[in-house]
């Protein structure tokens, strides 16, 4: 016969006031932050493709106001513009990875990871970027969260959302006003 230990730790505990027990609950609770990331990085994405397509834009402007004004020209008209309207092409093709990241659609993985595979060249903060972009994207998790499967226990458990941290939030906003602030100064410095 064994004594009762009025001190010791309960064998079970029922915490289940309150918790959801779906399994589909339990699945994208598992996937959370996976999902979460792979969103960012499309969020990334999504403002890397604006500054290259603003950018193209610009140089086709440049190219095209500045042709004839250099006497002797090397470049024909068409040559000054195919490289602007190349990496605007980019632009917006990296848009449309943005696009397939931040809703989940498993048509936008191979890109991302083709473009991911291109970046690992941008040794060493590329690399490091751009091989957790590929584990994002490539791993156990990766697949499952572009599954069809996922889109539908996405749609089961729409009031299951990823919370960020305040931290975080404060530190993102003080990198994008350092980023601005830096543009700026440029900008109003190059008169």
């Amino acid at each position: 016969m064994t004594e009762h230990n009025p001190f010791a730790a309960p064998e079970s505990m029922d915490i289940s006031v309150g918790a959801d027990n779906r399994p589909a609950a339990a699945i994208r609770q598992q996937h959370l932050s996976h999902e979460a990331s792979v969103q960012s990085v499309g969020s990334l994405y999504l403002l890397g493709s604006s500054i290259v397509v603003i950018a193209g834009g610009v140089m086709i402007y440049l190219a095209i106001s500045n042709y004839g004004a250099i006497p002797n020209q090397i470049h024909s008209r068409s040559t000054g513009i195919l490289e602007p309207l190349f990496i605007m092409g980019l632009g917006v093709g990296q848009g449309f990875i943005a696009f397939g990241l931040r809703n989940l659609k498993s048509w936008g993985r191979i890109p991302a990871a083709l473009f991911a595979g291109i970046g690992l060249l941008a040794f060493p903060i590329g690399t490091l970027i751009n091989g957790y972009i590929l584990y994002l994207l490539l791993s156990a998790k990766g697949r499952m969260v572009f599954s069809a499967e996922y889109r539908e226990i996405i749609q089961q458990t729409p009031e299951i959302k990823y919370r960020t941290s305040k931290i975080l939030l404060f530190f993102a906003f003080l990198l994008v006003g350092l980023i601005v602030f830096g543009v700026a100064a440029l900008l109003v410095g190059g008169r």
